[in-house]
């Protein structure tokens, strides 16, 4: 079943609700469907969304630690296909120490530190022969762990390259077949060329969790991303040999087995490892640990891109925001989310200083910005030239946040936001030297720079509990 929205004029939508029963014979009959029109914005759909799916999609089992200390990543690629590698295994410690002292972000994603770099191979995934050997990888896994940091390796969770021998060897039986039985095939600037897999095959899912215990056991790593799972089109598989019953149904179980029985590999080896995966899935993301987040930088199908939608669905969830610029960084942090540091956001001086405030921020208010629920700006009215966010902590305060899109840290700025009712302002928590002034359950700020952090508790005599 897919859910479809059109737009066919300036003032018309057209919503449908498609399922694809592929009826060989018999008699086939929709399941019950139904429509419901709600006055005010999209908050309160979400609301009832979330109250019957989120007691059918649960968070993932996530190690303790990410509650405590997980603020994201700086992307680092080692080296893509025709081109010498940026650096060697035997210097990944040095370049972790440089990166965790120019932004205090204590993780770093490998990319291209396999077979012939980034988009080669798949899904082989052993060390490029470039980059060193796998005792250099091993024991630059180990230099990163010493200095307090943590490394992970990429992965793509969908592709698989028609040249290479996991295809030849008995991979060609995972990969999924249009209905005139050829395959699906993609590339990607590469000599590499991929079939799209049809996810749940024994033979797919062998080879990944075998690369997990790889990546995770032999290889000594703190976590594994997993390319293309949660954002890219699902194409019917039309294969007779399959274990899936008709085209329509190899994608959701598929990817699910897939996820589960790479996620019981790393689980026994190592239950600190953990998972992150391209884009925010409910039901896949019960299966690894952190979804990343785009829509700070762009909607890859149609309207405007709400990348704090899913969050406020799924407060229980952790999700990243994508940093590719300057705005797109203070947007995510703005949503207090973990940062997903692209390497052009990284190479930008200009950007180190607020990453690094950002990260102490999130160390001094773990309250918040590890552990809060996440509610937008729901119950909140403001002046239109800022956006604010707000989450809810645990011991009845909250963090409200006031931004202003296209600023950046010299840019004076000013906001007004109305304090609802039972609540009261506390304290400003950044910029020190913001400005504050209340007139009457109205609270002005003036402030320099993109964001300002404000504290609210509790309203004397109101003690309503928070939903978690």
């Amino acid at each position: 079943m897919t859910f479809h929205a059109k737009t066919t004029g300036k003032y018309s939508l057209e919503l449908s609700i498609n399922h694809y029963p592929f009826i060989t014979s018999g008699v086939w009959q929709t399941p019950e469907c139904s429509i419901s029109i709600l006055d005010g914005g999209w908050h309160k759909a979400a609301k009832i969304y979330s109250r019957r799916m989120g007691s059918v999609f649960k968070a993932p089992d996530s190690p303790p630690w990410m509650e405590k200390e997980y603020h994201g990543w700086v992307e680092v690629i080692m080296k893509r296909e025709n081109t010498p590698p940026k650096f060697k295994f035997s210097e990944i410690g040095e370049v972790y120490r440089k990166i965790y002292q120019d932004t205090g972000i204590n993780h770093i994603f490998l990319v291209g530190w396999h077979d012939n770099g980034h988009d080669t191979k798949f899904p082989r995934y052993l060390p490029g022969e470039e980059c060193g050997t796998v005792e250099e990888l091993i024991s630059a896994m180990e230099d990163v762990k010493a200095q307090g940091g943590r490394c992970s390796l990429y992965t793509n969770g969908r592709l698989v390259d028609i040249n290479e021998e996991y295809y030849k060897s008995g991979g060609k039986n995972a990969v999924s077949l249009k209905e005139d039985g050829t395959e699906y095939i993609e590339t990607y600037k590469t000599s590499s060329v991929f079939a799209v897999t049809c996810p749940g095959t024994d033979e797919y899912c062998a080879q990944m969790a075998d690369v997990t215990k790889r990546i995770a056991g032999d290889y000594k790593a703190d976590g594994m991303f997993i390319d293309q799972i949660s954002c890219n089109l699902a194409p019917f598989c039309y294969s007779k040999n399959h274990y899936h019953t008709k085209p329509s149904n190899n994608f959701l179980p598929g990817v699910e087995r897939q996820l589960k029985e790479m996620r019981r590999a790393h689980k026994k080896i190592n239950p600190d490892f953990h998972t992150f995966a391209e884009g925010c899935h409910e039901r896949f993301g019960q299966y690894y640990d952190v979804n990343q987040g785009h829509g700070e930088e762009y909607t890859w199908q149609i309207g405007k891109s709400m990348p704090e939608q899913f969050l406020y669905t799924y407060p229980d969830r952790i999700v990243t925001g994508h940093c590719a610029d300057k705005q797109q960084m203070y947007h995510s942090m703005a949503q207090f989310k973990p940062l997903d540091v692209k390497p052009e956001c990284y190479e930008d001086p200009s950007n180190l200083e607020p990453i690094r405030r950002y990260v102490a921020l999130r160390k001094a208010y773990p309250e918040y910005f590890l552990q809060g629920k996440f509610i937008d700006d729901e119950g909140f009215v403001y002046s239109n030239n800022i956006r604010v966010f707000a989450v809810e902590a645990q011991d009845q305060t909250m963090c409200i946040s006031l931004w202003k899109r296209g600023s950046d840290e010299n840019s004076k700025n000013e906001g007004e936001v109305k304090i609802p009712q039972g609540w009261e302002y506390d304290e400003c928590i950044f910029p020190e030297k913001a400005e504050l002034r209340q007139d009457g359950n109205w609270l002005q700020a003036n402030w320099i720079g993109p964001v300002c952090y404000i504290k609210l508790k509790k309203a004397k005599g109101t003690t309503k509990p928070i939903d978690k």
